[in-house]
């Protein structure tokens, strides 16, 4: 499995001008160090490495887009010779470190070899382990439900409580989850138990729609962490129907860390694990719908290259299964991809491309619910809209806000911001207003993808009063973001 890095040099950046002289400490500190005996080796942290068929630079440059998105200025930048040494030697890294280890393989601290002796000694007994995943789980709660969410303490949050988050599954689904508590330990899956797991699912990918997008992710990334430890316990591959569970909740939870919460790095990983589990499930449509939510990663950081490979692999996937949706939303994904890049001619070609797929024939699975004709015009009224096509990105903005249903109020505050864009050079007061409704469900129900489309609605307003008017309207955004 090949791993998408991305940013590494960004990080650099970030991070070297202020750290060099603690470079020169932790090699002083090295220095002295010989390695003479093999069962010195951090066997885990290189098993988690190579299971993943990742090099020393992969990791190094994961760990560091991870702390960059912690806006960590304390933890020094991670280097390959650093991951290859806590490899070969019995150097463990500093706690400072091991927090974003947990947090790329998903596994605490304990298991990846990561603490000491002294340390393994204060390991609680399963009684005082489940009281300190409810504590932990509890303060994470706390911080993700107060008014003012702020991405930031979000993903703090979720580096310091993710070795908790697996500990015990969260009270989720009622019955299902019953059933599951009681064979958690069992070396074997039933096909109940597996039911029991896809009804959480199920209903993950319901109540998306309806409820915020933080506590979401915490129950999708709790669930995903279950699955994987039901797996490890049956001791054999996922069936095909449990693959598909665990495949679509790693992907439900890839989603909202990069749309709702703009968290590419941990995106990425939930996606790469969908991808894992997906092999198992014989789902060509479900490869096809992970490779192409990955493409939106590459895509938005300006690798046009790297975005359009996947969206080519998601085609590939679906030659033996061509459903009609899946078929003309990987085409909108290209033109999105394609829009944002400059790419204007191949953005037109692909939404005429998924128009005529819509049209088509084609049987597609059931958990595809967030796709249809009006998510299409919404595609559509964005790339006409990056063509400089106003008039027609206006009529098919307005189609998308009539028909996308109540339900999709984030997607709702995206329309509202492209239509505001779409008519601000002529209609700047109608534009604010429009403005004015999504920030007013973005104060609720909030989503990144949508919060970044205030900056295009501003370069396209035409004079300088009309853009402070909508600072103003949107400061209350940027405290979320402090």
């Amino acid at each position: 499995m090949k791993v998408l890095i991305s940013g590494t040099s960004e990080a650099h950046r970030h991070l070297r001008g202020r750290r060099v002289r603690t470079y020169h400490l932790i090699d002083r500190a090295l220095a002295g160090v010989r390695v003479t005996k093999q069962d010195t080796m951090n066997h885990p942290l290189r098993w988690e490495r190579l299971e993943r068929g990742w090099t020393q630079e992969d990791v190094a440059a994961a760990l560091n887009r991870l702390i960059v998105e912690a806006q960590d200025d304390e933890t020094p930048v991670v280097t390959a010779r650093y991951v290859g040494r806590w490899e070969r030697t019995g150097i463990k890294p500093d706690p400072q470190f091991r927090k974003y280890f947990v947090l790329l393989y998903g596994r605490p601290a304990s298991e990846l070899g990561l603490l000491s002796p002294d340390e393994l000694v204060s390991k609680p007994s399963d009684a005082e382990a489940v009281v300190t995943a409810d504590r932990v789980r509890g303060d994470l709660r706390l911080g993700l439900s107060s008014p003012v969410y702020t991405r930031k303490a979000f993903l703090q949050g979720m580096v310091g409580a993710g070795s908790a988050l697996f500990l015990r599954p969260s009270d989720v689904v009622g019955e299902a989850m019953q059933v599951l508590t009681r064979i958690t330990g069992r070396p074997t899956l039933s096909r109940d138990d597996e039911d029991a797991y896809e009804a959480i699912t199920s209903a993950q990918l319901h109540i998306y729609w309806d409820s915020p997008s933080h506590s979401v992710f915490e129950a999708a990334l709790s669930h995903m962490q279950l699955g994987i430890h039901l797996q490890r316990s049956a001791g054999r591959p996922p069936s095909p129907d449990m693959a598909r569970s665990m495949a679509l909740t790693a992907m439900l939870a890839g989603r909202v860390a990069f749309f709702d919460l703009e968290r590419p790095a941990i995106a990425e990983q939930c996606l790469s694990n969908a991808r894992e589990f997906a092999t198992y499930a014989e789902d060509p449509q479900l490869r096809a719908a992970i490779a192409g939510t990955m493409s939106f990663i590459p895509g938005f950081a300006g690798n046009l290259r790297l975005a359009y490979s996947w969206i080519d692999r998601a085609h590939k996937h679906l030659r033996p299964s061509p459903g009609r949706l899946i078929r003309s939303w990987l085409h909108s994904v290209s033109s999105e991809v394609s829009a944002r890049n400059g790419d204007q001619r191949r953005a037109v070609d692909q939404i005429i491309q998924a128009e005529d797929a819509l049209g088509g024939n084609g049987r597609d699975a059931d958990w595809l619910d967030f796709y249809n004709e009006a998510r299409l015009d919404g595609f559509a009224g964005y790339t006409y809209l990056q063509a400089g096509e106003t008039a027609k990105a206006t009529d098919y903005l307005q189609r998308s806000l009539e028909s996308i249903g109540n339900h999709a109020t984030r997607q709702k505050a995206v329309l509202l911001l492209d239509l505001a864009s779409a008519r601000a050079a002529k209609e700047p007061e109608e534009a604010l207003q429009l403005a004015e409704s999504a920030v007013e469900i973005l104060s609720v129900d909030w989503y990144a993808a949508a919060f970044n489309r205030i900056s295009e609605l501003r370069e396209q307003l035409p004079d300088e009063r009309y853009r402070r008017t909508l600072d103003d309207v949107s400061a209350s955004l940027n405290e979320q973001l402090i």
